[in-house]
């Protein structure tokens, strides 16, 4: 057997594959002759039946039958020897016999890209340092205290900012009941800010009956005529049954708050504690974003075609985890919406092998054992925690990635000039949120 081996755009291997015709000929031609001599047809006596006749009827199984040892030869004298990384299952394709040319066919796959990394030697980047005040603080614990807030019920009116729970029926323009449109324990907020529904409802009462009217927006068409548009609805009108009057209390931000929500002597520990945390949060926040900095400036500088079978892969397994959540997802749809994101995340998985090859990045399984009990040594994982993890391969595994990730972006960072910027941790839109403001 001889090969022809062609590495296509986008790492497609072609690998043609021929095999003398003095080999194949002569096992097609016995196995079509066997076949003759068994072959059992209506009008002709066995072992007559013509030769040309059986060709027609069984010759594409004959061929199939002569040509599968050679594709099996073809796939294990192909990957034994090692000159390939395929990433897809290979397949048989356009197979031709001459009675020359001999048996040709060729094996398709998918080749892991091999290339010649560059790293980030003289890149600059620019590192953010999030910074937390005390207005982070007190945001969190304002978070804090509407997360914690109860409902309560009123005695009396309803007034701005109460929930007025009521069975709600809709009626007709001559104050009816339309049947059918009965909501019953609906619950009405009596927005301060509200100029319609809420002077609708300051004053109502538990037991009380009041009918409200709310406005309509006027369908514009230029298909309905004036007459129409004219004795079209303007407003709906309701009939109220109120059965409660509620309000949301939100806790005093005290010692006693602070003890409610955990093991704190005081309002002073548990602000100390927040603290601790939204720092860590944003030096996690920092990092995440450096890193992803460091990834796009390697993307950058290296060019490099992703195989569809990998892109293909990635892109099923994406649209499988959300129809998991979501049944009725619109694959099509959610195909487009991943493309670039499943391409830039292809590109790194190759690039940063790549990366950690020519760094000689290397985490051992001692290492990792090690890493898990300086955690449980420091606090944060429990003796039978690092257990689990050590017995759970892909958990082990996922740990040794990201001690390897660890070094590879520290080695990365090493190379490039950093240029750190200090920035508050919350957002504008943080500020605004009046659920966190203060």
């Amino acid at each position: 057997m001889e090969y022809q081996s062609k590495i296509q755009e986008n790492w497609h291997a072609v690998v043609t594959v021929t095999v003398d015709a003095e080999k194949v000929g002569p096992q097609l031609a016995d196995s079509l002759a066997s076949l003759s001599k068994r072959v059992k047809l209506e009008g002709f006596r066995k072992g007559k039946v013509p030769r040309g006749l059986i060709k027609k009827m069984f010759g594409k199984q004959i061929e199939e039958q002569v040509y599968e040892p050679y594709y099996r030869q073809a796939l294990d004298e192909l990957f034994k020897a090692d000159g390939y990384d395929p990433i897809s299952m290979p397949k048989v394709e356009n197979v031709q016999f001459d009675d020359k040319k001999g048996l040709t066919f060729d094996v398709t796959f998918d080749v892991r890209p091999d290339f010649q990394v560059e790293d980030l030697k003289g890149a600059e980047i620019e590192k953010t340092e999030y910074t937390v005040d005390k207005k982070d603080v007190e945001n969190a614990l304002e978070s804090l205290r509407q997360q914690q807030a109860m409902i309560h019920t009123v005695e009396g009116e309803a007034q701005p900012g109460h929930y007025v729970v009521a069975d709600i029926q809709e009626l007709d323009s001559t104050g009816l009941p339309i049947i059918g449109r009965k909501y019953e324990k609906q619950s009405l907020y009596v927005r301060p800010d509200d100029q319609e529904l809420t002077p609708q409802l300051l004053g109502v009462k538990p037991g009380e009956i009041r009918r409200i009217r709310l406005a309509v927006e006027k369908e514009k068409s230029p298909t309905i005529d004036t007459l129409e548009s004219d004795n079209k609805e303007t407003e709906k009108r309701f009939e109220l049954s109120v059965r409660e009057i509620k309000e949301r209390r939100v806790p005093e931000l005290d010692d006693e708050f602070a003890k409610d929500l955990g093991d704190y002597k005081n309002l002073g520990e548990l602000k100390k504690r927040i603290q601790e945390n939204l720092k860590n949060n944003a030096e996690s926040d920092s990092n995440h974003f450096f890193r992803q900095a460091l990834m796009d400036e390697a993307i950058k500088r290296n060019t490099v075609q992703v195989p569809p079978s990998m892109l293909s892969r990635y892109l099923d397994s994406v649209v499988q985890d959300a129809k998991k959540r979501e049944p009725k997802v619109d694959e099509k749809q959610l195909y487009e919406h991943a493309r670039a994101g499943a391409i830039r995340t292809i590109k790194w998985i190759l690039i940063r092998q790549r990366l950690v090859e020519k760094a000689g990045i290397e985490v051992t399984d001692d290492q990792v054992r090690a890493h898990l009990q300086q955690a449980v040594v420091a606090g944060g994982l429990k003796e039978d925690q690092a257990k689990g993890i050590e017995e759970n391969k892909e958990r082990f595994e996922s740990i040794k990635d990201e001690l390897i990730d660890t070094a590879l972006f520290e080695w990365l960072a090493g190379q490039c000039k950093v240029k750190t910027t200090k920035k508050p941790w919350r957002s504008e839109e943080e500020e605004a949120d009046p659920v966190t403001a203060t």
